[in-house]
Protein backbone atom coordinates (compact mmCIF):
# COMPACT_ATOMS: atom_id res chain seq x y z
CA UNK A 1 0.00 0.00 0.00
CA UNK A 2 1.09 3.56 -0.62
CA UNK A 3 0.52 6.79 1.26
CA UNK A 4 0.85 10.30 -0.11
CA UNK A 5 0.62 13.26 2.26
CA UNK A 6 0.77 17.01 1.66
CA UNK A 7 1.35 19.65 4.31
CA UNK A 8 -1.29 22.26 3.42
CA UNK A 9 0.75 25.10 4.96
CA UNK A 10 4.16 24.42 3.40
CA UNK A 11 3.05 22.33 0.40
CA UNK A 12 5.78 19.81 1.25
CA UNK A 13 4.70 16.39 0.13
CA UNK A 14 5.96 12.87 0.52
CA UNK A 15 5.12 9.42 -0.84
CA UNK A 16 5.84 6.12 0.87
CA UNK A 17 5.09 2.59 -0.20
CA UNK A 18 4.90 -0.44 2.03
CA UNK A 19 5.31 -3.85 0.40
CA UNK A 20 4.31 -6.86 2.43
CA UNK A 21 4.06 -10.55 1.61
CA UNK A 22 2.00 -13.12 3.50
CA UNK A 23 3.12 -16.74 3.19
CA UNK A 24 0.45 -19.37 3.74
CA UNK A 25 1.10 -23.02 4.56
CA UNK A 26 -0.65 -25.75 2.63
CA UNK A 27 -4.22 -25.96 3.88
CA UNK A 28 -5.91 -29.35 4.27
CA UNK A 29 -9.29 -29.69 2.58
CA UNK A 30 -11.05 -30.20 5.93
CA UNK A 31 -9.51 -27.01 7.34
CA UNK A 32 -10.40 -25.09 4.20
CA UNK A 33 -14.01 -26.29 4.40
CA UNK A 34 -14.24 -25.10 8.03
CA UNK A 35 -12.80 -21.72 7.07
CA UNK A 36 -15.19 -21.29 4.14
CA UNK A 37 -18.20 -22.27 6.28
CA UNK A 38 -17.16 -19.69 8.89
CA UNK A 39 -17.79 -16.95 6.30
CA UNK A 40 -15.01 -14.91 7.90
CA UNK A 41 -13.58 -14.37 4.43
CA UNK A 42 -16.60 -12.36 3.28
CA UNK A 43 -16.13 -8.63 2.84
CA UNK A 44 -12.39 -8.57 3.44
CA UNK A 45 -9.57 -7.83 1.04
CA UNK A 46 -7.81 -11.02 -0.02
CA UNK A 47 -10.43 -13.17 1.67
CA UNK A 48 -8.71 -13.30 5.06
CA UNK A 49 -7.85 -11.29 8.16
CA UNK A 50 -4.45 -11.53 9.82
CA UNK A 51 -6.11 -11.43 13.21
CA UNK A 52 -8.84 -13.97 12.40
CA UNK A 53 -9.18 -17.69 11.75
CA UNK A 54 -6.85 -17.51 8.74
CA UNK A 55 -3.95 -16.67 11.07
CA UNK A 56 -3.57 -20.38 11.81
CA UNK A 57 -2.51 -20.92 8.18
CA UNK A 58 0.07 -18.11 7.99
CA UNK A 59 3.67 -19.35 8.11
CA UNK A 60 5.30 -15.90 8.06
CA UNK A 61 4.96 -12.30 7.03
CA UNK A 62 7.60 -10.19 5.33
CA UNK A 63 7.01 -6.48 5.63
CA UNK A 64 4.52 -4.44 7.59
CA UNK A 65 1.66 -6.21 9.39
CA UNK A 66 -0.04 -2.82 9.88
CA UNK A 67 0.19 -2.25 6.11
CA UNK A 68 -1.65 -5.51 5.51
CA UNK A 69 -4.36 -4.77 8.06
CA UNK A 70 -4.81 -1.14 7.02
CA UNK A 71 -2.58 1.90 7.41
CA UNK A 72 1.17 1.19 7.29
CA UNK A 73 1.99 2.99 10.54
CA UNK A 74 5.80 3.09 10.22
CA UNK A 75 5.65 4.64 6.76
CA UNK A 76 2.97 7.13 7.83
CA UNK A 77 5.05 8.23 10.82
CA UNK A 78 8.12 8.62 8.57
CA UNK A 79 6.18 10.84 6.17
CA UNK A 80 4.86 13.04 8.96
CA UNK A 81 8.39 13.59 10.31
CA UNK A 82 9.50 14.78 6.84
CA UNK A 83 6.64 17.13 6.01
CA UNK A 84 5.83 18.68 9.38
Amino acid sequence: SSIYCVNACTLKSELATSISTVFFASIADDDLDIYIKSEEWKGVSGGYRLQGLASQFIERIEGSPSGIVGLPVYEFHSILKKIL
